[in-house]
């Protein structure tokens, strides 16, 4: 339909992915650095004007159910320009696990690939 119409689009992920549910899964600190540098995606999230490296990061501490500290994301609408953009480098750039990567299973092994719009067979 899209292209029938003109639009413009990529389709990234031809797998969805079960995150699994926003728990403590006691990573240790190796499985951490080995999980954030696995999923490290183009996943960055913008809400309520703050940039986050993660949306279970963003998501998750906005319904309080995942920790996020403060240098991991930018607060862009209370900085100034010279402030956002060091902040932006220091986000994007960013080399160490995130509190949320704690309470996620993508990156791992664990990870469960779900293949989309999959139609489940009618039951008798």
């Amino acid at each position: 339909m899209l292209t029938k119409e003109g639009v413009a689009y990529q389709v990234y992920y031809p797998v969805w992915t079960d995150f699994g549910a926003p728990q403590d899964y006691h990573h240790s600190r190796s499985e951490l650095k080995r999980q954030f540098f696995a999923c490290r995606e183009s996943c960055h999230n913008l809400r309520d004007g703050k940039l986050y490296a993660c949306f279970r990061s963003s998501h998750g501490s906005a319904l309080g159910l995942v920790p996020c500290e403060k240098d991991e994301y930018v607060d862009l609408l209370n900085n100034t320009t010279k402030q956002n953009r060091k902040e932006l480098r220091r986000l994007i750039w960013r080399r160490k696990p995130l509190a949320a990567c704690q309470y996620c299973l993508r990156g791992t092994d664990k990870n469960v690939g779900i293949v989309r719009g999959k139609q489940l067979e009618k039951q008798s």
